[in-house]
């Protein structure tokens, strides 16, 4: 076929191109990397210093939360992603689209996110068992680390899109010591621990870094705090909502169903009631209808 083709290798020659793809590939590389080692040192620690139970609890209980997120952001962003690279170009509409595509993954996840927090205890039970309750607690801790961790992950789409690959691997550099200086101050405490000192660190991590990776794009932090502030204020109206109807309930399944019913229903009337939050959702609906493949693009 290479000799049918017609095409023959030429002499290497300066300025084809091929230092920047490199450079743009290798600095994605190296975040991977490092990233990668960042997000399993505290199984790693907990495996060393307390053994194969905690570490048994807590990736029952990461599994169980963190990972079921990746479903969302992972679709999300295979989409988004590319739409963001061909509007580079045209800021405004390119900072339009990354906000409407944070506060939809904010409106989705949010909420979900806080009520299993909430009954971490009964959804451990329900799902898993009874022989892993003593994991409810670090299931909790969890979620609260997985509040923001979906929109935390969008900061790669900026620095991908915007061509830049060394900051994000930076960023890496920067974080990742953070996150495994977190992991070390909590393993005294155990799993537990582990799991409130990442909540901790990816707490204080989300705005500066924010600020590192969106130098040189035109999306600033003040768009993240304003597209961020309903989602954050819905979901704890339902979830304080959901934490009023339970407290005198002692059954798992019905303190389980009464507080996803009492959220739900909260954040519906909390919606209908603020005409902004209900703009954004209607937004997000019309966002969810122009991301969706048509059939021409399926084939």
């Amino acid at each position: 076929v290479w000799v049918l083709s017609g095409w023959h290798p030429g002499r290497p020659v300066r300025g084809s191109g091929v230092r920047p793809m490199l450079a743009f590939g290798g600095n994605l590389t190296g975040f991977s990397f490092v990233n990668y080692f960042g997000r399993n040192a505290d199984n790693v620690l907990l495996g060393w210093w307390w053994g194969s139970a905690a570490l048994g609890l807590y990736s029952k209980a990461y599994g169980l939360l963190l990972l079921p997120l990746n479903q969302i952001t992972g679709p999300i962003g295979s989409v988004a992603l590319p739409a963001l690279c061909r509007l580079h170009q045209d800021p405004e509409k390119f900072r339009r689209f990354y906000c409407r595509t944070i506060n939809g993954i904010a409106h989705v996840s949010m909420l979900p996110i806080a009520i299993a927090g909430i009954f971490s205890r009964e959804i451990i039970s329900l799902v898993l068992g009874n022989q892993w309750e003593g994991a409810a607690p670090i299931f909790m801790f969890l979620a609260i680390a997985a509040l923001f961790q979906p929109v935390l992950s969008t900061m790669g789409w900026i620095c991908i899109a915007t061509g830049q690959t060394t900051r994000l691997f930076k960023w890496a550099l920067i974080s990742v010591p953070i996150y495994i200086g977190s992991f070390a101050a909590g393993i005294p405490w155990g799993a537990r621990g582990v799991a409130a000192a990442y909540a901790i660190a990816v707490t204080a991590l989300l705005l500066p870094g924010f600020a590192w990776c969106l130098r040189g794009s035109p999306v600033r932090v003040a768009d993240i705090i304003t597209m961020l502030r309903r989602p954050v204020a819905l979901a704890t109206i339902a979830s304080a909502t959901a934490i009023v109807l339970t407290l005198r309930m002692d059954d798992p399944t019905l303190r389980l169903a009464a507080g996803i019913s009492g959220a739900t229903l909260a954040w519906l009337v909390a919606i209908l009631l603020w005409k902004q939050a209900r703009g954004e959702v209607a937004e997000l609906v019309a966002l969810a209808k122009t991301l969706k493949p048509k059939r021409a693009d399926v084939r």
